[in-house]
């Protein structure tokens, strides 16, 4: 019997273009076992469970795994330029990324990865460059659905995809991780907690899902990737061949998650006090050093806990050249991924972008107030009823 297109846990969404849908499923049935696959994916808790589900759909799709299975190499460039070279290297025939916005890097870019081998581009976040190509695949969730893509991770869209064309019910508990990483929890709550329940795993707090078992999931995730990325192909490995999510909680990649909590506490308690607030734009300022980069965790428990309603900037100086940059707003008031791209125009090897209401920066540490210059220029044009 064929699988259904769209699953039954996207029923309630209107489909506004299946066209990318049906190329991305297409795309995935023609993989053969001759294929040299690579696939590349973010290191974070959302690309991590997502490339694990696609890992699971190849090799159930070709009765092996990827050939190349690896992290976006990290760049001032976003993605490096020479991302192609390599691949033309590694002889690879089709290439899958995942949680990675490929479009952003523009139609050159793009031209040079499809001269390679056949692209599917598998991404939530904002559509910067609608490029579509017999040989490159672009699906997002708001190219195919009526939906607001910061609440559909690339953890499920790459399941729910996989799911049109192979059986990946053993592995329903590993887009819960990226569900949850991605804070989509209340979009997705009847979903995770029917998964959470068959798994026999603890209740999820409603009040703080990332102190549930996916939510702990993701922070071993985020843990690894602050204090052991060598090992993030380790626990992929592991999430993508597990066949019970209590394998991954009882793994010892779990005691990596203690030291960043310990750490996250400690600049909590010094925050309450050391951080800038100007209610005239609702811009909160935190600025940190701490030992090791901790930036993610600590802005959305801000934000969760004390500023969700705030443009919430955390600005993490870790001794080198540059300062790395989160921004939070839990209502949705101010588009955070517009914030940070607006503010980085005219500053040298800087890059922002993200979701409405989580994104990032990246700058030189001298252009420090340039940037918060910036932010508020544009949150006084955004909210000139609130001065």
């Amino acid at each position: 019997m064929p699988l259904p297109p769209f699953p039954s846990w996207v029923s309630d969404l209107r489909v506004v273009d299946s066209l990318p849908w049906d190329r991305a499923l297409a795309f995935l049935r023609e993989l053969t076992p001759e294929d040299r696959v690579a696939v590349l994916y973010d290191e974070d808790g959302d690309g991590l469970s997502a490339a694990a589900c696609v890992i699971r759909g190849v090799e159930s799709l070709t009765g092996r795994s990827p050939d190349i299975i690896s992290g976006f190499e990290r760049s001032n460039d976003y993605i490096s330029d020479s991302l192609p070279g390599q691949l033309v290297r590694e002889r690879v025939t089709k290439i899958i990324t995942v949680d990675k916005s490929v479009d952003q890097k523009g139609l050159s870019f793009m031209h040079a990865l499809e001269s390679v081998a056949p692209v599917l581009v598998i991404d939530h976040h904002k559509v910067i460059t609608p490029y579509q190509s017999d040989r490159f695949v672009l699906v997002k969730p708001q190219l195919v659905w009526d939906t607001e893509p910061s609440s559909f991770p690339t953890a499920i869209l790459a399941y729910t995809l996989m799911s049109g064309v192979c059986d990946l019910s053993s592995s329903d508990w590993v887009p819960c991780i990226g569900i949850t990483s991605d804070s989509a929890y209340p979009r997705w709550k009847g979903f995770v907690d029917s998964i959470r329940e068959k798994w026999g795993l603890s209740p999820i707090p409603e009040d703080d899902p990332f102190r549930g078992p996916f939510g702990v999931l993701s922070g071993m995730i985020y843990a690894t990737q602050v204090l052991s990325p060598y090992q993030l192909s380790e626990l992929l490995e592991l999430l993508a061949e597990s066949d019970h999510p209590q394998k991954v909680l009882d793994s010892g990649f779990k005691s990596l998650s203690g030291i960043l909590e310990d750490e996250v506490a400690y600049w909590m308690k010094r925050l309450e006090t050391e951080i800038s607030i100007e209610p005239e734009i609702e811009l909160v300022v935190a600025k940190v050093h701490p030992k090791h980069g901790i930036k993610s965790l600590l802005i959305n428990r801000l934000s969760r806990e004390r500023f969700p309603d705030k443009n919430l900037l955390l600005m993490q100086d870790l001794g080198d050249v540059r300062v790395l940059i989160s921004a939070r707003r839990q209502d949705f008031k101010v588009p955070m991924n517009d914030l940070m791209e607006q503010a980085i125009v005219g500053l040298p090897d800087a890059t922002g972008g993200g979701h409405i209401p989580a994104a990032a920066a990246s700058i030189r540490k001298e252009d420090e107030e340039k940037f918060l210059a910036n932010v508020r220029r544009i949150l006084l044009a955004e909210l000139p009823n609130d001065r």
